[in-house]
């Protein structure tokens, strides 16, 4: 709740709670430390919602007497923008509001694979839009991160490298399990020509198990095909041999 007001007040929205005993103003109380540097702090200034004299005073927008006069009852928040802004939510950015179809989910305890194509690319930190990874590397699907943390921003604190693995490991877990089509899914990611955020921390977190899914639809997929390891100890040579017409 506080990282969505606090990201609304960044962006000069106003939010007002209205509860059954006190009307909550939120804004920012600036001040210096005692390091002499500047800080803001969320604060909420109180007042008493009075829903008597909010029916018939004159200078109350019809929202807000609304919202006053149902208070002792429900509490309900108003969220303004600038006179300057229009003011457009775009619900999608919240999981918790339009919940992505099971179809399109894969989840672990870690986060979720989001799958549909709406999704693509965006990164979620607990149902919270964060960022839209178009940018090489890429997130080629959507995740949303069930254990990251956000600032006050609302940007996620965890960094590029964290993030990978963390993928990485949902993936890794998705496939152990046979999730979905999880096993299909990530072999593709892995034989495009160019990364994608899904992969660039294989090596790292693919466990033996997962290894064995992915070589076993390979040899499916290519059954005339040759595989080995570059990392093998004791590699094997091999020799084309071509015949003259």
């Amino acid at each position: 709740m506080k990282v969505g007001i606090i990201a609304l007040l960044r962006r000069n929205f106003r939010v007002t709670y209205y509860t059954n005993k006190e009307i909550w103003d939120w804004c920012f109380d600036k001040h210096y430390t005692a390091d002499d540097k500047f800080s803001e702090l969320l604060t909420v200034v109180l007042s008493p919602y009075r829903p008597r004299i909010a029916k018939t005073d004159p200078h109350i927008s019809s929202d807000v007497r609304q919202a006053r006069i149902t208070a002792h009852k429900d509490t309900t928040v108003l969220v303004k923008a600038p006179k300057d802004r229009e003011f457009i939510i775009d619900f999608s950015d919240y999981l918790f509001l339009i919940k992505p179809s099971e179809e399109g989910c894969m989840n672990t305890k870690l986060g979720t694979v989001l799958i549909t194509k709406k999704y693509r690319s965006k990164i979620f930190v607990k149902e919270m839009f964060v960022e839209d990874r178009k940018d090489r590397p890429c997130l080629y699907y959507g995740i949303n991160f069930s254990r990251a943390a956000l600032d006050r921003d609302r940007r996620s604190t965890m960094s590029d490298s964290e993030a990978q693995r963390t993928i990485a490991t949902i993936w890794n877990r998705l496939i152990e399990k046979e999730q979905g089509n999880a096993v299909q899914q990530y072999l593709e990611l892995l034989l495009e020509k160019e990364d994608h955020l899904e992969t660039l921390e294989a090596k790292n977190c693919v466990s033996k198990t997962t290894a064995e899914k992915l070589l076993e639809l390979l040899k499916k997929l290519h059954p005339n095909g040759f595989f080995y390891s570059s990392e093998d100890p004791d590699p094997t040579e091999v020799y084309s041999i071509f015949v003259p017409c």
